[in-house]
């Protein structure tokens, strides 16, 4: 198949995936967003207690909801706050979407080149989500302990971040990233020659 027709058809699967299964991959990935978003919370005076899937019963779009307990210090036992944070899944699928889809899309030139760069982008990808979904669900959490710590008037280094995400940063991170793993995966299967020693 000529490379043009098979882009084409990869993003055109892709972008099917992504209007039909956003709020399936979100549901399956519930549990990993749990997991990645109670490491973010490490140190933090806040706990992680439900991730899930919902739908607004308003007919909204389904959204990825994380529930949490926030507390004014680390130490204290009991939560001053219990707060709730929402992403909608269309845009939960936009990072598995837009990586994947430039991997394999990628010309590689070769199988054993696309199996080396599908193996080095799963870690890369669990690292994306973890910096971009994981970290705008907790980002309010982190303004919410500045208020109840008495220094509302401080913007967490969060929320700069998650607004960058949020104007269009989330699609340069991504394709830096599979970018990154491309490079990668080619620098690992290019065959390296050996200086040859000058004639005496």
């Amino acid at each position: 198949m000529r490379l043009e027709f098979r882009v084409l058809l990869i993003v055109a699967v892709a972008l099917t995936l992504g209007a039909t299964c956003a709020e399936s991959y979100a549901r399956f990935a519930s549990g990993f967003y749990a997991a990645a978003t109670r490491l973010v919370a490490i140190g933090e005076p806040w706990r992680i207690t439900k991730v899930e899937v919902a739908t607004d019963p308003s007919n909204t779009p389904p959204v990825l909801r994380l529930f949490a307990e926030v507390r004014r210090r680390a130490q204290d036992v009991d939560p001053a706050v219990r707060a709730v944070t929402r992403m909608q899944v269309a845009a939960v699928i936009q990072v598995p979407l837009i990586f994947w889809t430039t991997l394999l899309a990628w010309p590689h030139g070769s199988r054993r080149r696309l199996g080396i760069t599908l193996a080095l982008g799963v870690p890369v990808f669990l690292l994306l989500e973890v910096l971009t979904t994981a970290l705008q669900l907790t980002y309010k959490l982190a303004a919410a302990s500045l208020i109840l710590a008495g220094h509302g008037e401080q913007v967490p280094m969060s929320e700069y971040w998650s607004g960058f995400l949020e104007d269009g940063g989330r699609f340069v991170v991504v394709v830096v990233a599979a970018l990154f793993v491309v490079g990668a995966a080619r620098w690992l299967t290019e065959p390296r020659t050996v200086p040859q020693a000058a004639p005496l």
